[in-house]
């Protein structure tokens, strides 16, 4: 049996699994929906799950566009995370693989241009892309905290705070 969660995912109550539409594990779903079945309808508190899902995702943007260090000749050098800033980093290094125009200099974080080499590049492309995968990390964990929270705990949960 299931039950709606909002207009993309319903909740396998036997097992307590989300499952999203358009995953793999929707195909089940829709065999069940195909045999005559209707989920139930969603808990009253979707609208304040809905509520703690948007601060979430409003935490994890913060994360994500906070900025993160890189190990540059010896000193540490912050680097933006805004995805504007990624994409052109990422632009530079596909322009300097493909057409071998490379930058001499690069403006870090704290204003400072600073030179780098191609390696210095790709290190610091590296550094972005783990940082914001690390803060999608931290959503996909946080929405699952969420998730098994109960519709009678939601006014005590609290973004970031797993005790």
């Amino acid at each position: 049996m299931y039950q709606t969660v909002d207009a993309l995912h319903v909740r396998n109550l036997e097992t307590g699994d989300l499952i999203a539409l358009g995953t793999w594990r929707w195909e089940e779903v829709d065999a069940w929906l195909q045999a005559g079945n209707t989920p139930l309808p969603a808990p009253v508190s979707t609208d304040l799950r809905r509520q703690r899902i948007g601060e979430v995702a409003a935490a994890r943007w913060q994360r994500e566009t906070a900025g993160t260090a890189v190990e540059l000749a010896g000193a540490t050098v912050p680097v933006l995370t805004e995805r504007e800033a990624i994409a052109v980093l990422t632009s530079a290094i596909v322009a300097g693989e493909n057409l071998g125009t490379w930058p001499a200099g690069w403006k870090f974080a704290d204003n400072v241009f600073r030179e780098v080499t191609p390696a210095d590049l790709c290190a610091v492309a590296l550094a972005c892309h783990a940082h914001v995968q690390a803060a999608f990390m931290w959503e996909a964990g946080e929405l699952a905290r969420l998730a098994a929270t109960p519709d009678e705990d939601l006014d005590g949960f609290e973004v970031g705070n797993a005790n």
